[in-house]
């Protein structure tokens, strides 16, 4: 119902009907005009454990529900898939304070300690590490943590260096944190957004009349963090 409410006071207040969810995909009663899949090509050979023994909500055929896979750019390589596949790259931009880029020499034989509360802490340590700093400290918190005064007061290090989306929640705080800031490139975005707008167009002629006359773009993980 979350989702529903929210599109509601969306559309009522005219803030758009073209609403893009995240984890939407496993919501099988909220209509979506396109669903989207990211796939981490490592999780995906390592092969299915579904919850309450791993982290997939659904096995690998349930992604034949899907319009399109975006796949994590991988040494790897992956096996093709069922559906239309494009591959995206994530790129480190930097180290930043605020809007200020921070040059990573200025931070080499310092104290610094890197903690985040996303579902996967390593890989943000391993990017901060990329960039030649060496970490004094990790502290992994759990996804979508809320960090109390006395967590944020005892992360300890000279510098301490957070995710861009825990940095945006640390904000209002009145800590003078850094952040890892990062991008994704889609190699083929002209291609994706074709598929998105012709699948809307498609969608919308078959269900001409919907509770909520809107758009809905859904984007989720496999396997589900």
């Amino acid at each position: 119902m979350l989702f529903r409410s929210a599109g509601l006071v969306a559309q009522e207040n005219n803030l758009g009907d073209l609403f893009i969810l995240d984890d939407g995909f496993q919501h099988r009663r909220l209509f979506r005009n396109v669903d989207l899949v990211t796939i981490d090509p490592l999780e995906w050979m390592a092969g299915e454990k579904l919850f309450p023994y791993g982290r997939w909500r659904e096995p690998q055929e349930a992604l034949g529900r899907a319009d399109a896979a975006i796949v994590q750019s991988s040494k790897t390589g992956l096996a093709a898939l069922p559906i239309p596949t494009f591959e995206i790259e994530t790129v480190f931009d930097g180290i930043y304070k605020g809007s200020e880029l921070i040059r990573p020499e200025s931070l080499k034989n310092r104290a610094v300690t890197a903690f985040a509360g996303i579902a996967k802490p390593n890989r943000f340590f391993q990017a901060v590490e990329s960039f030649g700093i060496a970490l004094q400290n990790r502290v992994p918190f759990l996804d979508h943590h809320t960090y109390s005064t006395r967590e944020l007061e005892s992360i300890g290090g000279e510098f301490q260096i957070t995710t861009e989306k825990d940095a945006v929640k640390l904000e209002r705080r009145g800590n003078n944190f850094l952040h890892l800031q990062i991008s994704a490139h889609l190699p083929e975005i002209d291609r994706l957004l074709e598929l998105i707008q012709r699948r809307i167009g498609e969608t919308s002629k078959d269900r001409k009349s919907t509770r909520l006359n809107s758009s809905h773009v859904s984007e989720s993980r496999m396997p589900s963090s």
